[in-house]
């Protein structure tokens, strides 16, 4: 089970890091684990919005606006997506069990 989820963690970082490589293509991708609003210049409100969007097309969740301020850094959003994609399994795997 533990590497199942570890699996899944590495999983959201990898396409969480390709998403922030898209939007941010001036930062080296050894800095994109510790980007933040306050390391990242180019990072602004605009920019939060794009990863929501990007994130829920990507990972097939709905993030929403009302978590914009929760996004300050891409630990952030991958803790998010993370968490988003587990409840989403959670109902789907409940919802199996039912039918």
């Amino acid at each position: 089970m533990h590497v199942r989820m570890a699996d899944q963690a590495d999983d959201v970082s990898a396409r969480v890091g390709m998403i922030f490589a898209r939007l941010f293509p001036d930062l080296a991708p050894t800095e994109i684990a510790r980007a933040s609003t306050r390391t990242v210049r180019a990072w602004d409100s605009i920019t939060t919005l794009s990863l929501i969007v990007e994130a829920e097309d990507e990972f097939g969740i709905v993030i929403g606006f009302d978590r914009m301020a929760a996004i300050e850094s891409f630990s952030d959003l991958c803790h998010i997506v993370a968490r988003l994609r587990r409840e989403q399994l959670g109902r789907l795997s409940g919802s199996r069990l039912l039918h």
